[in-house]
């Protein structure tokens, strides 16, 4: 039932030309879900736990392109 809802939602959102983003992805396997229904981005405990403002910096400072 969960995966129908999630359907319908990432459905809705295309038909509104909206991108969808999935809150609370901790598994392999619902990020493979969500890759099939087609939705664009997600967050949650496989990516990253929270982390303080600080850290979060950091961590953009990190993954940034460097420029040259």
């Amino acid at each position: 039932m969960a995966q129908a809802v999630v359907s319908t939602i990432v459905s809705l959102a295309r038909a509104f030309e909206l991108n969808t983003v999935a809150e609370g992805v901790e598994t392999v396997e619902q990020l493979t879900v969500l890759e099939v229904l087609g939705c664009e981005q997600w967050q949650g405990y496989l990516h990253s736990p929270p982390v303080p403002v600080a850290q979060f910096e950091a961590m953009l400072v990190q993954a940034a392109p460097s420029a040259g």
